[in-house]
This record gives C-alpha cells, sequence and structure tokens, in this order.
C-alpha cells in the first residue's frame, strides 16, 4: 500500500513540473514531493527496527521456551515432594496404627513447596554462584525404607532409626558420625554450580542424611554419559582457587534410596537415580591396626593348619607309619608334607596378588587379606576388605575376578601334571618306603569337575577306594576347590562382588540369599563332607556384611566380562557339585 501511495505522489509531482499551472498549484507541487521525501526517509529508519524486532520476537519464544520447561520441572519437583509427604502419613499412619494412639496428619507447609533456586540456563558460573540463596540448607531425611542403600527408618514406636547397609559398610570402616560424610552448605553450594550443569544433572531438592548428603534431580542423558562428566568438572573444581572446598569431596550415582509409593508401584514407577556426595572425611578410610593385628595372628594360625592339612594327606600312606613316627618325634614326615602346605599356601598367595595388581590398576583401595584357617583344607582364603568405591561395576568385577580366576587356572594346570605323573605310580598296596599321598576316591568324586578329570587320566581310578596321588594333585585339587568355594555367589566373597558387578546391588542381594539357602541345603544331602557346612557357617557370620558399593551403579559389564562372569560361575557350580552317581567300590584290605 505504502508503494503504491509513493507512485502516485511521483507521478503528481512529474505531471506538476511540466505543465504550467499557477503559482499555488505549483507550491502543492513542491509539498507533494517534500511528502515523498519524507515517506524515503521514513521507510529507511522502518527497515532495521523491523529487523530487530524480529530477532527480539524470536529471543522471546526462546525465552518463553525455556521458561516452559522450567514450569515443567518444578512441577515434577512439585509431585515428588508430595509424594514423600504421602509416604511420611502412611508411615505415621501405620505408627499409630501399631501404638494405639492418634496423632495429627502432618500438613505441607507453603514452604514445602518452593521453586527452583536457581535459573538452569545461566551459563555464567559466577551468575550460578549467585544466585544460589544462602537461606536454603539441606533437609535432613526423617525416614526412609527398602532398597540396597537404605539409609534411615524409624523403629516401632519412635525408637532408633534402623542403619541400612551403606550406613553399616561405612561403620565398620570407621566413618560413624554423619558429620563427618555430610557437606556443608558451601560445599553443596559448589557442587550444584560448578558440577552440575544443565546437560548432566538438574538438581531438584538437596537432603543430609547419616551417609551424606543427598542430591535429588533428573539425569539429563544415560549415567555412562553423565557420570563421567561430572567426575571430570568435579575434579576441575577442586583444583580451582574458587573451590577449593571441593577437594576430597566424592560423588556416587546410586539408586534412591526411599521407596516406591504404593501408587508409584502399581503405576509401574522405577527408582530414580540420585546423586550421594560424601564429604572429604570418606577418602580417608584405613585398616586398622587391630586388623593388622589380626591379620598377623591369623596367617601365624594359617601356616599350622595348612601344614596339618598336608600332613592329613601322609595319613594312610606306608600303613599310617608315617604319623607314628611323627608321634614319636621324627620329623621326616613334617618334610613331606611341607611340599604340599607351599604348595597350597602359593596357590593361595597368587590369589591375593592378582587382586592386588587389579586393584592397583582400577584405582581401588584394598585392605590387607585376613587368612581364615580352617581344619579341612588348611586355611578357607582370605578376606579382603573394600577401602574406597570402585569407581565403576567394571572396576569392582576386575579386582574380584583376578584372584580366582588366576589361582584358579592355576590349580587346574597344576591338577592335571599331579594326575599325570600319578599315572606312573605304582599300584596300592604300595612298597614300603613309598611315601606319596595317599586319598580316598570318594574325595575326588565329591567335585564333578576335578572327579571327572581323575578319571579322564587315571581310568583304574574306580577299581580302588584309595588312590595313590602326586603331591602336586593333591596342590591343585585344595587349590581349585578354594577357589571355587571363593566364587560362591554370596556376601563379601569374591563371587559376592562379581554377581554385584554383573547384577547391580538389588539383584546380587537376593541371588546373595539364594545361594545361601542352596548351600545349606548341599551341606546336608552331602553329610560326609563337611567342608560346605563349615564354610556356610563363616560366610553367615564373618562374610554377609555390607560390601561399599561401587560409585556409578548404573553402568553394568560389557559383553566380554559377562561372558568372563558367566564362565567363573561354570567353574564354581562344576567344581562344588558332586558326582551325580554314587560308585561302589569293591573292599580293599588295608
Amino acid at each position: 500500500m505504502r508503494a503504491l501511495l509513493l507512485v502516485s505522489l511521483c507521478a503528481s509531482a512529474a505531471c506538476l513540473r511540466t505543465v504550467a499551472l499557477p503559482a499555488s498549484l505549483r507550491r502543492a507541487g513542491v509539498s507533494l514531493r517534500t511528502g515523498v521525501q519524507l515517506c524515503e526517509a521514513e521507510d529507511d529508519a522502518v527497515r532495521p527496527a523491523a529487523a530487530n524486532s524480529a530477532q527480539e520476537i524470536r529471543l522471546q519464544a526462546e525465552r518463553l521456551a525455556l521458561k516452559a520447561e522450567k514450569a515443567a520441572l518444578e512441577a515434577e519437583q512439585l509431585t515428588l515432594q508430595a509424594e514423600q509427604i504421602k509416604f511420611a502419613t502412611a508411615q505415621r499412619r501405620r505408627e499409630t496404627d501399631a501404638s494405639g494412639a492418634t496423632t495429627p496428619e502432618p500438613v505441607p507447609t507453603e514452604s514445602s513447596a518452593k521453586p527452583l533456586d536457581r535459573d538452569p540456563w545461566m551459563a555464567d558460573a559466577g551468575q550460578r554462584t549467585d544466585s544460589a540463596p544462602e537461606s536454603e540448607s539441606p533437609a535432613p531425611i526423617e525416614a526412609s525404607a527398602g532398597g540396597i542403600f537404605n539409609l534411615s527408618l524409624a523403629g516401632p514406636n519412635g525408637s532408633a532409626p534402623l542403619k541400612g547397609q551403606l550406613q553399616q559398610a561405612l561403620e565398620i570402616r570407621g566413618l560413624r558420625e554423619p558429620s563427618e560424610l555430610q557437606l556443608t552448605a558451601a560445599q553443596t553450594a559448589l557442587i550444584k554450580s560448578e558440577v552440575f550443569d544443565i546437560e548432566t544433572f538438574y538438581t531438584m531438592k538437596v537432603e543430609d542424611s547419616p551417609v551424606g548428603t543427598i542430591f535429588r534431580g533428573n539425569l539429563r542423558a544415560d549415567a555412562d554419559v553423565v557420570f563421567p562428566r561430572v567426575q571430570e568438572r568435579l575434579a576441575n573444581a577442586s583444583r580451582s582457587p574458587q573451590a577449593e572446598g571441593l577437594a576430597g569431596v566424592q560423588l556416587l550415582l546410586i539408586e534412591d534410596p526411599l521407596p516406591l509409593t504404593l501408587a508409584q508401584l502399581e503405576a509401574g514407577d522405577e527408582k530414580r537415580p540420585v546423586f550421594l556426595a560424601l564429604g572429604p572425611k570418606a577418602a580417608e578410610m584405613r585398616q586398622s591396626p587391630g586388623d593388622l593385628v589380626l591379620a598377623f595372628v591369623s596367617l601365624l594360625a594359617c601356616s599350622f593348619t595348612v601344614l596339618g592339612y598336608a600332613l592329613s594327606s601322609f595319613i594312610l600312606t606306608d600303613d599310617g607309619k608315617l604319623i607314628e613316627q611323627l608321634q614319636n618325634g621324627d620329623t621326616e614326615p613334617l618334610m613331606l608334607a611341607l611340599p604340599i602346605a607351599l604348595g597350597v599356601g602359593g596357590l593361595q598367595l597368587l590369589h591375593e596378588v592378582g587382586h592386588l595388581l587389579a586393584a592397583l590398576r582400577s584405582n581401588v583401595k584394598i585392605g590387607f587379606p585376613v587368612a581364615v584357617p580352617s581344619l579341612q583344607l588348611g586355611l578357607y582364603g582370605c578376606v579382603t576388605r573394600l577401602f574406597s568405591f570402585p569407581p565403576s561395576r567394571s572396576a569392582l568385577f576386575d579386582v574380584a575376578a583376578a584372584g580366582p580366576m588366576v589361582a584358579g587356572v592355576a590349580s587346574l594346570a597344576v591338577y592335571v601334571v599331579g594326575l599325570v605323573l600319578s599315572f606312573d605310580l605304582p599300584p596300592l598296596p604300595a612298597e614300603p618306603g613309598a611315601l606319596y599321598p595317599v586319598l580316598p576316591t570318594a574325595l575326588l568324586q565329591s567335585s564333578l569337575l576335578l572327579g571327572t578329570m581323575a578319571e579322564a587320566i587315571l581310568p583304574d581310578l574306580t577299581s580302588s577306594q584309595i588312590v595313590q596321588l602326586h603331591p602336586l594333585a593333591v596342590i591343585g585339587f585344595t587349590g581349585a576347590l578354594l577357589n571355587a568355594l571363593q566364587l560362591l555367589p554370596v556376601g563379601r566373597l569374591d563371587g559376592g562382588r562379581l554377581a554385584t558387578a554383573a547384577l547391580g546391588q538389588g539383584a546380587a542381594g537376593i541371588v546373595s540369599g539364594i545361594g545361601l539357602l542352596l548351600l545349606g541345603l548341599q551341606s546336608i544331602i552331602s553329610g560326609d563332607n563337611p567342608i560346605l557346612l563349615y564354610f556356610g557357617l563363616l560366610v553367615i557370620f564373618f562374610q554377609r556384611a555390607p560390601d561399599l558399593p561401587t560409585a556409578n551403579e548404573y553402568t553394568g559389564l560389557d559383553l566380554t566380562r559377562q561372558i568372563a562372569a558367566g564362565s567363573a560361575f561354570l567353574f564354581m557350580l562344576l567344581t562344588l557339585l558332586p558326582c551325580p552317581v554314587e560308585l561302589v567300590y569293591p573292599a580293599v584290605p588295608l
């Protein structure tokens, strides 16, 4: 429309210039030219203004989109707080019904639904720090239940809260005061401003707990992408002069310790991941001097029990004359048993060295191994505690699998060599002076794998109730059995840690309970073999204590490690299961 007006004005001015008209009309033409010039000047001014207006509209649209996403997050935060209020109300009702008293239901206040404390899209770090209000302090957890890392659960009638597994694991390692684990208000603000960002984790709520400070919110990407980025930002921030307070702070990505409500369970909801922040004190976990003394005493005790086990393999040798010599003060039987004792101890040392090398490679701190003596096998292995959080489930797998896999393969190799050397030994009854271990054939048949290997190499094995073996066969048999016992998926055994790495904490707890049940049934069925019974009792009393979780619970194992875990458990089953058919041996005069 404006273009048509300009064309008309220009045409009118041209006519006035060419036609002789009165002065008044010529003055009108001059006015028209002036109007045309004014319109052209106005168009030149409007063009950049229109461009600026379009850019402002586009920016306003982007701001509205960001505000809409922020409003959605606030609504999600309010929903979560409402579910927590419902859970607390239901918990108080259950306590009221149990005590017979009546207490008023909690009424949510206006302060319980707070808006987000900062704009997550602010890119400047200084603005993020300034926007975090100091008045917002982490709220302590009053009640929670369920889950592997349940933090605090109010006892009946207001009694002391029950301790969760993570809290027990930390207390075993000397961290008993919540103040040693929780972050300060300044550290919390630094974590929110310098470590978390919109691309990793959006914080909606911060709570103090007996095991540290919990950051609740939303993961902005997959755990295997978010966790390395958060760890990198934490490491960079801790080296910055502006964030010196973060030095030594650890962040764990674990499952939300609060249980799901009934409505969430019916809707099929799953627990959300949370970040658990631990203060610098958690990085100072050390083995106590008492544990070191216990390790030395147990090692001394195992030296005697292993030597006694090695001597027991010569009870049937030379019609028992070696035992008579020992009773008469002759040290010759000890010299015969010493190589077997050293071989069994050497395989266990190889087991522990495997753990140590894998721990150094994976940056995991482990304690000094505490050997467990045994009258049946000389020793039941060693108890090795974790004194740092494994960086990932893959790191936990590497540390747990290195010992039994290296020592297990070595034990099988030694066992095969010993069986081959036993093939050339003279048949029983042996000639006088033949000083080789003599074992009951049923002992080899107590293991499906080891018994089958013995039958394949020694064809005449089933023709006698006893068998004469080379000392290497006894060493390999003992080492294979010890490593198979350590691979049971129970508690803090190597197998329990492998199950945790492969399946996660929740599923590993279920597998551990099933493993204990099957262990008890097997010990009852195999009444003539008390090894499983005594080992099961040992695990129940000493190895079921909670273990430290991995720093990242949400990233599983790769395919190679999954196959290795399956192979390890298969070796354990084949070694501990007895032969399916009980053989009847002819009587042999002794």
